[in-house]
């Protein structure tokens, strides 16, 4: 009888069998804004040095609704270089005879919710295992990166990266005021999060430390950035003053972030006034965080009853006291009743004046 057939050795790792997945998306590590990127990628499936994958995915863009921008990178979905989520993630990732990359075409498109979901077929050069343990990473708008996971097998959780450290508390702010072209209404949440992120990377600064305010007025937007140091403040003053030096150079600046704000459906955002130069100042000291009616009730509470035991303690004593001591008004009718008492008896105090006389008389 022949030999028993030999089991058959597991498949490679770069074998098509090899299915990988990322999920558990964090903020890219230098990324501050207000998007949340949540979701999944996969199954990724390798067949030779192409990857097929699906994606679904919430917290992107909603910028990306209508198409990509002209920022590199825009609304684009890649596997970048490196295999960590806590720092720079690198470049898109492509190797062997693939020597041009092929994930500058690669992009999703969201709805005005910020969801997307499709699947895509890339040529990376890369085998299974060679991809597996790479960053994924979903870029915003404006090319920025904004959200990341790591490529993991597929029955196995992908590894949580670690969380981004924490910011640092700003101190120092520095501040303009622009009046611009368009009404309060034509400036909306998603252009705002564009002007944000456009004074951001000119002041070098993280988003989250930008805010832009519109006030009425024509149209004024306040710009204040927050920084850690004096120092750090005027170096944001340095990168901001030469694109707001004058409304013209501002309304330069601003021009890629403009979409259809004047009547005339125009795309341009024309900075008609520098109402308030660029200036540094400390930051206005934050109020303590208001006390929930919740916490003041148990506050309120707490003494009541420690008011209550106080009370009853005193009590107990007085009681304790007074029944082993009596007030000092009983302690004196009672010594007078026994005086009473005692002289009314036959040899009593009333009695032992004359009977020390007579014992006198007798001695005599």
């Amino acid at each position: 009888m022949p030999p028993p057939p030999p089991p058959p050795s597991p498949a490679s790792p770069s074998s098509p069998s090899r299915v990988l997945t990322a999920s558990g998306f964090v903020p890219y590590f230098s990324y501050t804004g207000s998007l949340a990127v949540s979701g999944s990628v996969g199954p990724m499936s390798t067949s030779g040095t192409t990857q097929t994958f699906a994606y679904s995915l919430s917290g992107v863009d909603p910028a990306c609704a209508s198409g990509t921008g002209s920022a590199g990178n825009s609304c684009g979905i890649h596997i970048h270089s490196a295999t960590t989520c806590a720092a720079n993630a690198l470049g898109h990732y492509y190797t062997g005879t693939v020597t041009s990359d092929p994930w500058t075409s690669v992009s999703y498109t969201s709805s005005t919710s910020g969801t997307t979901s499709s699947t895509v077929s890339v040529d990376t050069g890369a085998t299974a295992e060679q991809v597996a343990g790479r960053a994924f990473i979903v870029h915003a708008y404006d090319g920025s990166r904004i959200g990341c996971a790591i490529l993991g097998d597929a029955t196995q959780p992908a590894p949580a990266p670690p969380s981004p450290p924490p910011m640092t508390p700003r101190s120092y702010v520095t501040t303009a005021s622009l009046r611009a072209s368009g009404d309060i209404s034509s400036y909306t949440p998603t252009l705002i999060d564009a002007l944000r992120a456009r004074f951001a990377a000119q002041a070098q600064a993280p988003v989250a430390y930008v805010q832009v305010d519109v006030r009425a007025g024509s149209v004024v937007l306040d710009v204040t950035i927050s920084s850690s140091s004096r120092v750090a403040a005027e170096s944001v003053q340095t990168a901001l003053q030469p694109v707001l030096a004058s409304p013209s150079a501002a309304t330069a600046f601003l021009a890629p972030v403009a979409v259809n704000l004047t009547a005339d459906g125009a795309d341009t955002l024309a900075v008609e006034m520098i109402v308030t130069a660029l200036s540094v100042s400390a930051a206005a000291s934050q109020p303590p965080p208001a006390t929930s009616p919740h916490t003041q009730a148990g506050r309120l509470l707490l003494a009541l009853l420690v008011v209550a035991g106080v009370l009853v303690l005193c009590l107990a004593i007085y009681i304790f006291y007074r029944h082993a001591h009596g007030m000092p008004e009983e302690r004196s009718v009672r010594l007078k009743e026994m005086q009473l008492t005692d002289s009314g008896k036959p040899g009593g105090a009333l009695a032992r004046p004359r009977d020390n006389a007579e014992k006198m008389t007798t001695a005599i």
